[in-house]
């Protein structure tokens, strides 16, 4: 069978599959475009000869993963069976994974930006904590520097923490990042989480795995998992005082060595964070959860999670990295979030987008414009007629000013 027979048929009526994104044990991820809404989706689907219970597990990870709501986890947007085939529909992230930010660097990261990530990360995880999910897989590759900041995915082993079921005593997880009480077939905790966080950590303050690279056989990084991780001052001399102490008690081999919960490990690791990012915050677009002509039914609750924001240095290399077609393709998938109501979600990124079309491909560039107006149309619906006005006005006035050049 080859990769697109693996595509569900039933889903083919709207999305198109466009190109493989990713390869796992269970299945594969294909970049697909949706043709009512216009914009570019994730969808992952699990392929034949999987274990009993793989498929509901899979399940499972949907509606788990559908009760998370913060700009640090992906979002889910379906999840089913076609013909046998079990499928989740989510996002399409921008941006770079941390292992490429890392690669494409060519050094580790300063400590406050790599502390930045981690808070970040340990945000999202606080999220799905509460939701009782477990990503169970916390690595480099499954952590994305996005233009909305850091998103934590591909929870595809993710289970719920009240299930109890232990899949046979089979252990989930990539050995080079799994915490040292999973490899005798412990069931997982928020504390594996936090291991995870720990040595993603150390991951970018030293540009190498932790426990070393498996090579031909797995044995000697489990060995030195085992054995436990050395204190990160015998591997990086230079760093802050009482923050390798904070990273160590992370990577602890012990889980009840770790912080208590993502709440500790986040007042423990702030004091050497980067400040998130200072570009300007769009206005607080409520979210729609009525008729359009009903100003009753917007919500404003303070509850709503606070955006998960990235460093400046780190902005600027994820925007590095953004080309045209992916800006247009994320702006085209702002405009379907509007259409359905997703103003805030919409506005994010087009504010993500923004800086990147200004700055590379100029003021007077069509995408660039086309991110104005549609930031307008969120403005209205905030109802910011001000703000709108002004962007509109900006708007309308380089359109203009490139008509006259032309006629001219």
């Amino acid at each position: 069978m080859g990769t697109y027979d693996m595509f569900p048929r039933g889903l083919s009526r709207r999305y198109e599959p466009v190109r493989v994104i990713g390869r796992g044990g269970m299945g594969v991820v294909f970049e697909a475009e949706d043709l009512r809404l216009e914009r570019r989706v994730a969808i992952k689907c699990l392929h034949g000869g999987f274990r009993e219970g793989d498929a509901q597990r899979f399940r499972d990870e949907g509606v788990a993963l559908a009760r998370i709501s913060h700009p640090g986890v992906v979002h889910v947007y379906d999840t089913g069976v076609d013909e046998g085939v079990p499928y989740l529909l989510m996002e399409l992230l921008d941006g770079e994974d941390l292992s490429e930010l890392v690669a494409g660097l060519g050094q580790p990261l300063p400590v406050d930006r790599a502390c930045r990530v981690a808070v970040d990360m340990l945000s999202g995880l606080a999220a799905a904590h509460a939701s009782g999910v477990l990503h169970r897989d916390v690595k480099p590759q499954n952590v994305r520097l996005t233009s909305r900041g850091v998103v934590l995915y591909d929870f595809g082993i993710a289970k719920l923490v009240e299930d109890d079921d232990t899949a046979g005593g089979v252990v989930v997880g990539t050995v080079g990042y799994l915490a040292p009480e999973r490899f005798d077939g412990t069931r997982a905790t928020p504390a594996s989480d936090l291991y995870g966080v720990g040595v993603c950590l150390r991951f970018m303050l030293t540009g190498k795995p932790p426990a070393g690279a498996a090579e031909d056989s797995h044995a000697p990084v489990v060995y030195r998992i085992l054995r436990g991780l050395p204190p990160l001052r015998e591997v990086v001399a230079q760093v802050p005082d009482g923050f390798a102490e904070v990273v160590d008690s992370l990577c602890a081999k012990h889980p009840a060595n770790r912080p208590a919960d993502t709440a500790e490990a986040i007042r423990l690791l702030s004091p050497w964070a980067a400040e998130p990012g200072t570009v300007p915050e769009a206005p607080r677009v409520p979210r729609h959860v009525g008729p359009a002509e009903a100003p009753g039914h917007w919500n404003t609750s303070s509850h709503e999670p606070e955006p998960v924001t990235l460093s400046i240095d780190i902005r600027r290399l994820v925007r590095s990295r953004m080309t045209e077609p992916s800006a247009v393709a994320r702006q085209r998938e702002a405009v379907g979030l509007l259409l359905r109501g997703d103003v805030q979600e919409a506005a994010d990124i087009l504010d993500g987008i923004f800086p990147y079309c200004r700055e590379t491909l100029g003021a007077d560039h069509p995408t660039t414009l086309a991110c104005q107006y549609w930031k307008a149309v969120c403005l209205v619906r905030l109802g910011a007629s001000a703000s709108a006005l002004e962007l509109f006005a900006r708007v309308s006035t380089r359109i203009g000013a490139g008509r006259n050049d032309t006629d001219e």
